[in-house]
């Protein structure tokens, strides 16, 4: 099928006779769904496309015929124009090498940015710790060991580590403030 034209915002594609539902690279989906697809594929954002082919509201992008066709027909284009993600952060290296020569530290950051987007240098830190059976086994017992045990432990270990000194120590047990409910 071939690739409608890009219209501005306001002139919709005129609707085809087409059959309700069609295959297309051996996905059934229906005709406006595909011409969704192929308004976000040329480019559009999700409400321009959804308004361009008449869909009121949010358009079907989380439908997964959608997104099957979408990801397929992506990684066709990508594979026909032969940019790879290696290709991209050197053509963001170039322009900010290009915003270096013209002295506009905005532009070069916007760039830095996007390679850092790209590799992942933003995405949050995730740190897991995993107990094993045995430290779990002694977490549990060091909780439920009396304070003169706990004591006992800690002045064997100062015995066994010259490095290891208690000078002053004090506790305060503070309660926790009643709830009152709103």
């Amino acid at each position: 099928m071939p690739i409608p034209k890009f219209e501005p915002e306001g002139k919709r594609m005129p609707r085809k006779a087409a059959t309700p539902t069609q295959k297309v690279q051996g996905l059934e989906i229906g005709s406006k769904m595909h011409r969704y697809a192929e308004a976000r594929l040329l480019g559009m954002t999700k409400s321009q496309a959804a308004k361009h082919v008449g869909y009121k509201g949010a358009g079907p992008e989380h439908n997964s015929k959608v997104k099957a066709y979408l990801a397929t027909q992506r990684e066709v284009m990508r594979q026909r124009n032969q940019i790879s993600r290696d290709d991209v952060i050197q053509g963001f290296k170039v322009a900010i090498d290009d915003a270096k020569l013209l002295s506009d530290p905005t532009a070069q950051i916007a760039g830095w940015r996007e390679i850092g987007k790209m590799l992942g240098h933003y995405e949050p830190e995730t740190k897991r710790l995993i107990l094993t059976t045995d430290q779990e086994q002694q977490k549990h017992q060091l909780e439920t060991m009396a304070e003169d045990e706990l004591l006992r432990l800690a002045s064997d270990s100062e015995a066994d580590s010259s490095d290891l000194s208690i000078i002053d120590a004090d506790f305060d047990f503070i309660p926790a403030a009643p709830r009152t409910e709103h």
